[in-house]
This record gives structure tokens, C-alpha cells and sequence, in this order.
């Protein structure tokens, strides 16, 4: 099932400095659902497309865009809870798995984080590491570059 996301906000949006100054992490949350349009505008900023030949909000070496957008719906206006796979081309969201129960969720992450059972959603970014390393692997150090592009893709 795929899932078009209402467009993202690409003019008038609250400044870059603002939006790093305001910036918490906040790991307590409400029981009411996320807005669908925050979602995509979060979705937009992390991996959309922003301008000719696919380019993207986020660079990537040889332009190659290994990251992908995995999100964990639990409470999301207008979207059924399920795992959904974010689709940067055409701003929309592919349904690939079924609801997680709560008990399962808080396993999902690193060590002891209750919080994410509470959480409307679970963004994961994940990667294709294996075409980058394949596309880079004549470059020194051999086999190495493209790890380590997509280390970095990662903010890691």
C-alpha cells in the first residue's frame, strides 16, 4: 500500500538559526497522534527531493543516496500503525510491514529506552552499504571508501 504525503513546506518555514536554537530532544509524549503534515515535512527534510536530477535535501558522495527512511508508525493521523519505508522520489510512504506490538518496540532500540513505546513514531535511517561500497571500492583505501561515505552520510 503506498501512501502520497501532502506536500512539504518549502517556503516561509521557521529559520534554520531558530530551528538549531530551539532544537531538545524530549523523551516524555502526549497520547494524541502526530499531524500527518509533520511527518512529511520531516520525512522532506531528512531525504526529499529538492531540485533537478533527484538531488536531495541531504548530500551524498558519487550521488549515490545509500540512507533510507524506515518509520515505525504508532500514532500518525491518517496512517494505519505499521512499518513504513519512506520513498524520497515521489514523497510518499510504502507500507512493508505490520503494527509492532508496544512490548516489542522498546527492544528496537539501544540499551534500556522505554520511551520509544510511547512515541507516535520511530524514524530508523538505514543503508544500502553495500552498493557504495561496490561503486568506491577501486578508490584507496581499497573496499574502505564507501563505508565509510555512508558512515558519514549517517552523521556517525
Amino acid at each position: 500500500m503506498v501512501f502520497d504525503l501532502p506536500a512539504a513546506e518549502q517556503q516561509d518555514s521557521k529559520s534554520l538559526v531558530g530551528s538549531i536554537a530551539a532544537r531538545r530532544s524530549v523523551r516524555e509524549y502526549t497520547n494524541a497522534p502526530l499531524s500527518i503534515d509533520v511527518l512529511s515535512q520531516l520525512l522532506w527534510s531528512a531525504q526529499g527531493v529538492t531540485g533537478t536530477n533527484k538531488k536531495r535535501a541531504t548530500p551524498s558522495a558519487g550521488e549515490l543516496y545509500p540512507l533510507h527512511l524506515k518509520i515505525l508508525v504508532q500514532r500518525v493521523s491518517e496512517l494505519e500503525p505499521g512499518i513504513y519505508e519512506y520513498q524520497s522520489d515521489n514523497h510518499s510512504l510504502n507500507l512493508i510491514g505490520e503494527r509492532v506490538p508496544e512490548r516489542a518496540v522498546q527492544s528496537l532500540g539501544i540499551g534500556d529506552q522505554p520511551w520509544l513505546k510511547e512515541a507516535a513514531l520511530v524514524i530508523a535511517v538505514t543503508a544500502k552499504l553495500g552498493e557504495a561500497v561496490q561503486h568506491f571500492e577501486a578508490q584507496p583505501p581499497q573496499g574502505e571508501r564507501g563505508a565509510r561515505y555512508v558512515y558519514m552520510e549517517t552523521g556517525r
